[in-house]
């Protein structure tokens, strides 16, 4: 018969839980796409909402 492991559940966790740099990364990366997202949703419209217009003023 084969003895059961004992496991380390600190090691493991330590593993499978991200670091506050990975978090970083990946919170940075879930805004990138939720931004894209949201461009190429609204893409459109998004043209519309910014026009400029200039006036030209006379020179002295």
């Amino acid at each position: 018969m084969r003895k059961s492991e004992i496991l380390d559940y600190n090691t493991v966790y330590k593993r499978r839980i991200a670091k506050n740099e990975e978090l970083r990364k990946i919170k940075g990366y879930d805004f990138l796409n939720y931004q894209t997202d949201l461009i190429i949703k609204y893409s459109a419209s998004i043209g519309n909402g910014f026009s400029i217009e200039t006036k030209e003023e006379p020179l002295a």
